[in-house]
């Protein structure tokens, strides 16, 4: 902040901010100075963490991005981010810019910020970010546009998804452990600690958002990660249940996820109580293995089900399919809970 106000107070039209962790890759454009007088912010290099808003030429307006380690800004811009009361709010910068020119993913952060700023990026990254997770605290967020898929979802579905449910072979992958419950390989296990760490490091856990059954747990929108996994259920989950129970209509590919993680341990809450989701079916998504006890309890059937890690689990939500959560007897468990309406 100090870096803004020393700009308006020296009424300096222009200026390039540079983090102490930045490598130039090359000479930044005449064009790029040119669009400046278009803008208050431009990104040099970054983390797109949501899809673009606009594609141009050269540029693009930038959705809801990481990383200030290089980027431009003007006079205009900056009294526009000492007038939005950074001081005022802790959160960290990266969020804090992102907020004031798109759609920050946390509804409290939306009613703190005018979001005001014009803003565009560079396409081609000019000067990237030296930072890695062998000496930053926070390289994690250098790397939270591949858990997202913002920036290239081939890449991303090649990277983390099990080669199972990328064939969509569904009458040869998918098992049904038990009656009417089904399960296959959806996501790689390394991509499965990265969510675990990503959800430790935003630390968003609250209990009680839900009145009747509630849980230690956070919405996926709360994290940044609901457009992906939203998309993950389309394209890939909701296919095998339609083909599975032959599911006929339009209603089907386009129900309404809730998705949210739910932490168990022995230490907090371990279990939870038989009872009926609220949705046509539900899934659980098992992200670890580093626990005893736990499961998925089926009342009717009598019969517990713990996932493998990566595998997701599809099973009627009302009538047939009362559960409940098996204690964690030692350890956490995660899982990804989506109710599917």
């Amino acid at each position: 902040m100090s870096i803004w106000r020393s700009i308006v107070q020296s009424g300096t039209p222009l200026a390039l901010v540079l983090e102490e962790d930045f490598e130039v890759i090359e000479t930044i454009p005449s064009r790029v100075i040119a669009e400046m007088a278009n803008c208050d912010l431009m990104y040099l290099g970054r983390n797109a963490v949501h899809p673009d808003q606009e594609e141009r030429e050269h540029f693009v307006v930038p959705g809801y991005s990481y990383n200030t380690h290089a980027y431009l800004i003007t006079l205009r811009g900056a009294q526009k981010m000492l007038e939005n009361n950074f001081e005022n709010n802790i959160f960290a910068v990266d969020e804090f810019m992102s907020a004031t020119y798109s759609e920050h993913p946390r509804e409290d952060v939306r009613g703190l910020v005018w979001k005001d700023v014009s803003a565009l990026s560079v396409k081609k990254e000019i000067i990237k970010q030296t930072s890695n997770s062998h000496n930053s605290t926070t390289a994690h967020m250098k790397d939270f546009s591949i858990i997202t898929g913002a920036s290239d979802w081939d890449a991303f579905v090649k990277r983390n998804l099990h080669p199972a449910a990328i064939s969509k072979s569904w009458d040869l992958v998918v098992d049904e452990p038990i009656q009417d419950v089904i399960s296959f390989p959806l996501f790689k296990k390394e991509f499965c600690q990265e969510l675990i760490m990503h959800l430790n490091e935003e630390n968003k856990w609250v209990y009680g958002r839900h009145q009747y059954y509630p849980t230690i747990d956070v919405l996926l929108s709360s994290v940044g990660l609901d457009d992906m996994y939203t998309r993950v259920l389309k394209e890939y989950v909701y296919p095998c249940a339609i083909n599975f129970w032959t599911l006929e209509g339009n209603r089907y590919p386009n129900l309404v996820p809730e998705n949210f993680a739910i932490k168990y341990t022995d230490q907090t809450q371990g279990h939870l109580d038989l009872h009926h989701d609220d949705g046509t079916f539900s899934c659980v998504m098992a992200l670890n293995d580093e626990f005893t006890g736990g499961g998925t309890y089926f009342y009717r059937q009598k019969e517990t089900h713990v996932g493998n890690v990566g595998h997701i689990t599809i099973h009627p939500a009302q009538i047939t399919h009362r559960h409940g959560a098996r204690p964690v007897e030692q350890g956490e468990r995660y899982v990804i809970v989506t109710f599917c309406r």
